[in-house]
């Protein structure tokens, strides 16, 4: 039980990151892996008795999310500004961006 509400407080805390950034139904849906991933760490927490696991785990979830946000970012954009110390970056719109990656 206690993992579960571990997990389900973490989702929450997720949620007020990814509600901004996407639009319904993805907002929502993007925080069920979130949970997933939750429950996941909290069982190999109980399951090993170490932290160790779960932290690597993290920490190779969140390089992952890393490397398809800069594959975002360098993804050509026919309205994106050429980077400068003047010129903002508009970048690709993630409607796009969601229609490639399925």
């Amino acid at each position: 039980m206690a993992v579960f509400l571990t997990s389900l407080f973490y989702s929450l805390y997720h949620v007020l990151s990814i509600v901004p950034i996407f639009e319904r139904p993805w907002n929502i849906v993007l925080v069920l892996p979130v949970f997933a991933a939750g429950l996941f760490w909290g069982w190999m927490r109980l399951r090993h008795a170490s932290l160790t696991g779960s932290v690597l785990s993290h920490s190779f979830a969140d390089a992952g999310i890393m490397c398809v946000y800069f594959l975002y970012l360098s993804l050509p954009c026919a309205d994106k500004a050429q980077p400068g110390p003047s010129a903002p970056v508009q970048m690709l719109d993630p409607q796009v961006f969601r229609e490639m990656l399925l």
